[in-house]
């Protein structure tokens, strides 16, 4: 492949291991936006020749490591998901919603109030009315958290919003401060992942697993969830259900090229601490450098099994015994108990959160890169590989209701 001098010198600069040339980890890092491919602009701010581009993606996209969920120079502007045909699931799946794209419903706190039903005095609601007070006296009253907390409210009830805005309100107030984290911007990533765990993206990281547990417990245990973030926010290591102890990773801090928000970050990089807890010895993730090697099968049932303290979680593979089949079946049995499941395809996790039988053919929902797509049961079991559902007494055989959709989180 012939390319210009001014591209070569571009390339040898980003190549952070020489030996090896650009890998698809250092494009990564170069996807400044985090929508997984890299334009012409970006290219070009890289000192890449434009003439270079085509050759570039022609190179990548034909190599034997490529995988479709990776960055690749894209002179068109379009997704790198959207355009691999060919590659695994990426040009299987069906984008169905992106939270960011949804009407914000509480513009004013009044209008929240009113959505909630709620009286001028916000009778029984003193946490989340002193909530709203401190947004309002921090600017941070707008539309976009006004939304989260009505979203909260309605999913989760009087008591949990009470407690999550108890434990948010005590970290800006009391919490320490800790250099190179912003606590205006944690206390609103909070209320946003709780309200729409679906946006919450791994960006240009190799956290997909660790992205997908970060959903769960926002969707499934959100005051846990809250105690963790901020106690990691504060530089303090959190016990788990499981009594395992889940340390910060502030590897991020200083990384330019690393566009996740601040909760993502926090979690996901310690969260995949957490996984790679052994016995012998720990593997420990910088999001800097971002290897190639995420967590494992294992490693992911074992980061869930510490998150929720549940040893019964267990990683279910396709194979001689269990069927694609089984693997649907143990899904929907999750759905229909209440439960978000960790998904593995190749070279990729998701969180599964939802079946929609009200389509014919019927679709399997899976929250990632920040959205929530959708592919039927039988493209679900085609590229499915593994399950991590818990083993309940009894079969795991129920069945979610027919011709309904059955969705977990927001929707």
């Amino acid at each position: 492949m012939d390319i210009s001098a001014q591209s070569q010198t571009a390339l040898a600069r980003i190549a952070t291991r020489p030996d090896k040339g650009v890998t698809f980890t250092d494009l990564r890092k170069l996807d400044s936006d985090g929508d997984l491919h890299i334009s012409a602009q970006e290219a070009t701010q890289l000192g890449i020749a434009a003439e270079d581009i085509n050759a570039l993606n022609q190179a990548y996209r034909q190599s034997p490591f490529y995988d479709a969920n990776e960055v690749a120079f894209d002179p068109k502007g379009g997704s790198a998901l959207a355009e691999a045909k060919g590659k695994e699931f990426d040009n299987i799946w069906r984008e169905v919603r992106d939270a960011e794209h949804q009407p914000r419903t509480a513009q004013t706190p009044d209008q929240l109030r009113n959505n909630l039903k709620l009286d001028a005095a916000w009778t029984g609601r003193p946490q989340l009315k002193a909530m709203v007070e401190h947004l309002q006296a921090r600017g941070q009253s707008s539309p976009d958290t006004l939304t989260w907390l009505e979203a909260i409210s309605k999913r989760h009830g009087k008591d949990t919003t009470e407690a999550i805005c108890s434990e948010l309100l005590n970290y800006a107030r009391q919490g320490k401060s800790v250099t190179g984290i912003d606590k205006k911007a944690v206390l609103s990533d909070a209320l946003h992942d709780i309200a729409w765990p679906s946006d919450i993206a791994q960006a240009n990281k190799g956290t997909c697993a660790a992205t997908a547990l970060q959903m769960k417990l926002a969707l499934e245990r959100p005051r846990q969830y809250v105690q963790n973030l901020t106690q990691l926010a504060q530089g303090q290591t959190v016990s788990t259900p499981s009594g395992a102890r889940m340390a910060p990773n502030n590897t991020w801090k200083g990384d330019e090229h690393d566009p996740r928000s601040t909760s993502g970050r926090i979690m996901q990089n310690a969260i995949m601490n957490l996984g790679g807890q052994g016995l012998l010895w720990d593997s420990k993730y910088d999001s800097k450098s971002d290897p190639d090697n995420g967590l494992n099968r294992g490693e992911q049932e074992a980061a869930l099994r510490k998150l929720f303290g549940n040893n019964n979680y267990v990683n279910e593979s396709s194979g001689l015994i269990t069927s694609k089949a089984d693997l649907l079946a143990y899904v929907e049995d999750e759905f229909a108990r209440g439960r978000s499941v960790s998904i593995s395809f190749k070279n990729h996790a998701v969180l599964a959160v939802g079946i929609d039988k009200s389509k014919n053919p019927a679709e399997v929902i899976m929250n990632s890169w920040g959205r929530q797509y959708a592919m039927t049961l039988d493209e679900f079991k085609t590229h499915v590989l593994a399950v991590r559902t818990l083993d309940d007494s009894g079969y795991d055989n129920k069945k979610t209701v027919a011709g309904r959709k059955t969705i977990l989180g927001d929707q």
